[in-house]
């Protein structure tokens, strides 16, 4: 019984075999006349081909589409690593407030979002405008022996015009304890011709100037002297200023630069400080001053004379 069992199995699985070696040459002979069909180009150009190109364009079309999205990204990347390095200094400077020699550190730029780069004294502190304004002292010899009213003042400048022997210095700030007055520059509290000269650098955009001016005119003496400095947009001929931009901190970035300002003056400021009264010289950062000092091109310092 056991050999005729075993018999019948190598019967069947022979038979198998036998199938299962007919379907692999049925499978042959089927891949090897597809192969034929291909080499002899029956469906190399209509699929095979047509594939291959929409592969292709379709790559490529997303190559191109990737590169266009990422060139602004890679362009503002290469622009911060170039601040990044010179972040602490790129030229040596001199500062006409302290005297150091060195590099300057960068800092905000006070017409528009981003970087001045060799702007802050690493030792007094001083920017742009308080060199700027040394040099317009120098010049003009604007401090000495003079009674000077100081609105907003700096540690920097501060100590500078203390130096430049004034006859009385008093410092004003509106609703802090670190000055001498506690002023609101649209109503001052002195009385009239109280003073020899007034320094207002960088606070008129922040007030309002047609209540600030005429104060500023009635406290100095006959003679007397405003020396102003601002933000100007020198393109613009006349001042931008929209009540409706002062609702939140975000309009007041995106239209004044910063967070406490309320207006962006134009060329006609010095028709403003004119309509009060005020003979108005100009004193402006020139070269080679500018790459010395590391001054904003163009500055100024409005030197605004009350008549006799």
């Amino acid at each position: 019984m056991l050999p005729r069992r075993i018999s019948q199995r190598s019967a069947l699985e022979s038979e198998r075999s036998l199938s299962h070696r007919r379907k692999i040459r049925r499978r042959g002979e089927s891949t090897h006349s597809l192969w034929l069909r291909v080499r002899d180009g029956v469906f190399k150009r209509p699929l095979l081909g047509q594939l291959r190109e929409y592969v292709d364009e379709q790559m490529s079309g997303m190559r191109e589409r990737l590169v266009h999205r990422l060139r602004p990204y890679v362009r503002s990347m290469r622009y911060g690593i170039r601040a990044a390095r010179y972040l602490f200094g790129k030229f040596p400077r001199e500062c006409s407030v302290c005297g150091y020699h060195g590099r300057f550190f960068a800092y905000g730029n006070p017409l528009g979002f981003g970087l001045n780069l060799d702007a802050l004294c690493p030792k007094c502190l001083s920017l742009e405008r308080h060199r700027l304004l040394v040099l317009c002292d120098k010049d003009r010899n604007l401090f000495a022996n003079k009674e000077i009213l100081h609105f907003a003042p700096e540690d920097g400048i501060s100590t500078y015009i203390r130096s430049r022997g004034p006859r009385r210095y008093i410092t004003c700030e509106y609703g802090s304890s670190n000055a001498d007055l506690d002023i609101n520059i649209e109503a001052i509290n002195l009385p009239s011709g109280e003073v020899d000269l007034i320094v207002c650098c960088h606070v008129l955009e922040h007030v309002s100037d047609s209540k600030a001016l005429p104060e500023l005119f009635r406290i100095l003496r006959a003679g007397g002297v405003l020396v102003a400095m601002t933000p100007v947009i020198e393109g613009w001929a006349r001042t931008f200023e929209d009540d409706t931009k002062l609702s939140t901190i975000d309009n007041r970035l995106l239209y004044f630069n910063q967070h406490d300002h309320v207006r962006f003056f134009g060329s006609d400021v010095r028709d403003r400080l004119k309509s009060v009264g005020f003979a108005v010289d100009e004193y402006t950062a020139t070269e080679p001053e500018v790459s010395k000092y590391g001054l904003i091109r163009g500055e100024k310092v409005f030197v605004c004379k009350k008549p006799i």
